[in-house]
């Protein structure tokens, strides 16, 4: 965490935040979507992120790959069920 920490600060030292608590763009921003099933809440770190489902940068993949997913269960499915 720390060097993932470390890796931000490098590349863009502004803070997160403005000075009335919203937050600031910057040039990049890691957001750790979960870490094998580990659920954590510290100052430091929040798993799984409490607002992925509200990126659709995130959600959008997501979605695309359980689609993928499913497609491929159900094409492997009938291809077993019709003896293929």
């Amino acid at each position: 965490l720390h060097t993932l920490q470390d890796i931000e600060r490098q590349i863009s030292p502004d803070p997160h935040r403005n000075p009335d608590g919203t937050y600031a763009d910057r040039t990049i921003d890691i957001d750790i979507m979960g870490i094998e099933g580990v659920t954590m809440n510290t100052p430091e770190l929040t798993l799984p992120h409490p607002h992925l489902a509200e990126r659709d940068f995130f959600m959008q993949p997501l979605r695309e790959l359980q689609q993928e997913i499913a497609e491929s269960c159900n094409d492997s499915t009938i291809s077993t069920h019709s003896g293929h």
